[in-house]
């Protein structure tokens, strides 16, 4: 008996049996419902005798029978001659293929294990004999369901149990969707479906990676890598840098053990100009980091239709192109951020140099990505502060063993002043060539100026008590080389009796009194200076008149003077302020005959002036009525009070008309003059030819100080005579002001 569900939708049944795999003589039910009962004859009493019964299951297409069994009892038997087991009575089922024949007690199938046809159609056949023993078996209870055809999981049975020709069985690789009447594959990401619409393939082409590191891998390494898959990827980094690159220890790719190449899987490394090609599962160049010496690699994998295996892993990192010309900077130092003992590609290093030292080149240069440096490796040279020009333009000076000096940082310029010449105070002497390529003191002070020893005579003292200019006691020679002799008129002549004295106070002035330049002619307007080229200055004189032989060799010298300078309050009526500067055309180079006095200059200096004080004076003026000296005449005076002048004076204006008509014209003597000389006579007395020449001192320290400069006297026919004195302008602090200005 057959229950049907009336609600279930027909299907149209095949109606040509001729095709079917069991052909039967016997009854014959066709069945398309979606699912129902298949119950032996009398079923549940015992199945008769002689039955010959087909049931024909029928499902649409892409669909399956199923069937399983809620009982069942067939009479068990076993005949070699009438094929085995199930020899008598039998349940024969055909799933599309295979034929399996059932008897005996024991369910053929399970609802949850049910029995399954190939395809869309199942024919179920029971068979009886002519007899069963009693108890009679009661047959058997089926039933069958029409379900949708699980493709994927035959598939997946195929995969895992065919042996034969196994590498051309068809299967979803990834994943398998059942659909109603069929199924299809997809996917994982990263994966696309091969035209075979089976094989799911790598999208891995035309990869490039640029990093500095990174690693590359089969596709789901360690997992096994798919099918069909053609992989590319290129590792390309910066300039600069060269890969070094490692593979993972597990590396399987399949391999033909007939073939010494890489007939179906590989793994193909390009670079240099160079292919490698791998496969098996021997990790290539070792498993080790391997520097390639280039930063271009690219990797092809590919694969065939049959095989899959874990694949590879390989990892890359970049070392740095070195720079081999290693920097070396004697007298510097070298700065790096490196803690490598070598330098490489974008390594930058700055140098800086020794004290004294200054760089030569670029302070910081870079490794570039050609091994050579982005400049020349620069230099530490001496620091060199050139001559010391400001040293060496001191007038009168050297610079002591300047020869030898490099002129560069440490060497010590010390200036020496030339014999005859000192240094002044507050200068420094010694100079350093300093860190910053300039020349500095060592010492606090200016630049060194050298002045000429003032006051220093050339011969110890003679004993001048009695000694007088008028009739006179003859200096030595060159004893006071500051001594110089004035001579007047167109010409230069050292033995004119037209002269004066003078003295020189520096390399470039001559001090001597205003008189001696103002002319006295009745032709000039009253207190006019003489031209200055009508004034001649002779130094280093002593014998005029050797000095005036050209056959002999003279130490004299003859200088022209570029401007003269009488004191502007200079009065020529009453010999006031008679003091007068004289400007040579040169300097004057210090010598052993030519030396400059000393100026008065300190408070202590001008209280020398005073009466009683014995003084030295030197000229060639008169030694008598008509006669001058030739030789340079030396003496000594003492001063007297300007009251015992003044009396001395009004005595002998009371006694000398030409006297008294000075006085009575406003002639007297003032705080800026000084008088000298010995009320009862005196042969240190000046006289005419000597004015213009030094009243002098000699201090403390040995120097000679110029007080007094020759001046006037009362009378040429009293030189020397009782009640007349010499006059001296007094070289007090507003007059010595006035000659440094």
């Amino acid at each position: 008996h057959l229950f049907l569900n009336s609600n279930i939708h027909r299907i149209q049944l095949l109606s040509i049996l001729v095709l079917l795999p069991i052909v039967t003589e016997g009854e014959v039910i066709h069945l398309d419902e979606s699912f129902g009962e298949l119950l032996s004859p009398n079923f549940p009493q015992p199945y008769p005798d002689n039955v010959d019964k087909t049931w024909v299951i029928n499902a649409p297409p892409a669909n399956q029978v199923q069937v399983y069994f809620s009982q069942f009892s067939l009479e068990d038997s076993y005949d070699e001659d009438f094929g085995g087991a199930c020899a008598y009575d039998y349940l024969r089922i055909d799933t599309g293929g295979e034929n399996r024949t059932f008897c005996g007690n024991r369910l053929p199938a399970s609802s949850r294990n049910p029995i399954i046809s190939k395809d869309n159609l199942m024919i179920v056949k029971f068979f009886s004999d002519y007899s069963n023993d009693d108890p009679r078996p009661v047959g058997f209870r089926a039933h069958y369901v029409i379900a949708d055809k699980d493709e994927c999981s035959e598939l997946e049975y195929a995969r895992l149990h065919t042996t034969e020709d196994w590498d051309e069985v068809i299967y979803c690789n990834h994943h398998c969707i059942n659909v109603p009447g069929s199924y299809y594959c997809t996917c994982r990401p990263g994966f696309q479906l091969h035209s075979n619409r089976h094989t799911c393939t790598a999208t891995c082409q035309g990869q490039v990676l640029s990093g500095d590191s990174g690693f590359v891998a089969s596709p789901d390494y360690p997992q096994h890598y798919s099918k069909l898959t053609d992989c590319d990827w290129t590792i390309q980094v910066r300039e600069g840098l060269s890969l070094n690159v490692t593979l993972a220890t597990l590396f399987d790719i399949e391999e033909h053990f007939n073939y010494t190449d890489c007939p179906y899987d590989w793994l193909k490394m390009t670079y240099s100009g160079r292919d490698r090609v791998y496969c098996g599962t021997n990790i290539p160049i070792a498993g080790v980091w391997t520097d390639l010496n280039t930063r271009t690699l690219r990797l092809d994998f590919h694969t065939d239709y049959a095989i899959e295996r874990a694949g590879f892993n390989l990892t890359y990192q970049t070392i740095r192109i070195r720079c081999l010309e290693a920097p070396v900077l004697p007298n510097g130092i070298i700065h790096s951020q490196s803690s490598n003992s070598f330098y490489e590609f974008e390594d930058e290093v700055s140098f800086t140099c020794d004290t004294g030292y200054e760089l030569v080149g670029e302070s910081s240069i870079t490794c570039l990505s050609n091994g050579r440096w982005s400049h020349l490796i620069p230099r530490c040279t001496i620091k060199s502060c050139g001559p010391p020009t400001n040293l060496l333009s001191v007038a009168n000076s050297r610079i002591e063993g300047y020869s030898s000096l490099d002129l560069t940082y440490g060497d010590v310029a010390t200036v020496v002043c030339n014999e005859w010449y000192t240094m002044s105070s507050g200068a420094a002497a010694s100079w350093i060539c300093a860190n910053t390529s300039r020349w500095e003191a060592m010492e606090a002070g200016a630049v060194p100026v050298c002045n000429p020893e003032c006051g220093e005579a050339n011969m110890a003292r003679h004993n001048l008590l009695g000694g007088h200019i008028a009739g006179g006691v003859s200096a030595g020679r060159n004893q006071f080389p500051w001594m110089v002799m004035l001579n007047f008129g167109i010409n230069a002549n050292v033995v004119g009796d037209r002269l004066c004295g003078a003295s020189l106070i520096s390399s470039r002035y001559v001090l001597t009194a205003a008189h001696c330049v103002t002319i006295e002619r009745a032709y000039a307007p009253a207190n006019t200076p003489r031209e200055a080229r009508h004034v001649h200055v002779w130094l280093g004189v002593h014998d005029r008149r050797e000095d005036h032989n050209i056959t002999i060799q003279t130490s004299a010298r003859n200088v022209s003077i570029l401007e003269l300078y009488r004191h502007p309050l200079y009065n020529p009526n009453t010999f006031n302020y008679d003091v007068a500067i004289l400007k040579l055309s040169e300097h004057v180079i210090m010598n052993d005959v030519i030396r400059p006095i000393c100026l008065p200059y300190s408070n202590e200096d001008f209280a020398r002036v005073r009466p009683h004080t014995y003084g030295e004076i030197i000229g060639w003026g008169k030694i008598s009525p008509t006669k001058s000296a030739y030789i340079l005449q030396h003496g000594n005076t003492s001063i007297v009070s300007n009251a015992q002048c003044t009396r001395r004076l009004n005595v002998l204006a009371s006694r000398y008309s030409h006297i008294g008509q000075l006085v009575s014209g406003g002639f007297g003597i003032t705080r800026n003059m000084f008088c000298a000389g010995s009320a009862y006579g005196s042969r240190g007395y000046t006289c005419q030819g000597d004015s213009g020449g030094p009243f002098m001192l000699q201090a403390p320290n040995g120097r000679y100080y110029v007080h007094g400069i020759v001046s006037f006297g009362f009378t040429s026919t009293l030189c020397g005579q009782s009640l007349a004195y010499s006059g001296y302008t007094m070289m007090n602090k507003d007059v010595v002001e006035w000659v440094h200005e």
